[in-house]
């Protein structure tokens, strides 16, 4: 599956979790609450097949509300479906 059917399966699955989804030069990015993070990173690697983490950062929004954010880069190996997980 794509990139993109594994962002509308996130929504479907998590709902209002699912903060914001951006794509940005082809890579989608699906922001998602704090308290959900580690249930939609657990479901990117169970059920969607994500078994690779590329990256890990952090942003300092200095002066905004979240100040922090996490970025999850994620990648799955069998299909190339490459999304990041913002987490705030």
């Amino acid at each position: 599956s794509s990139a993109s059917d594994n962002v509308s399966a996130l929504e479907k699955a998590f709902g209002d979790a699912i903060l914001e989804t951006v794509e940005f030069r082809g890579e989608k990015t699906v922001v998602t609450d704090r308290s959900k993070a580690r249930e939609v990173l657990r479901h990117c690697k169970d059920s969607l097949g994500y078994d690779y983490l590329l990256d890990i950062c952090s942003l300092d929004h200095f002066g905004e509300d979240p100040r922090f954010e996490v970025v999850y880069e994620l990648y799955a190996l069998d299909n190339g479906a490459c999304p990041a997980c913002c987490i705030e």
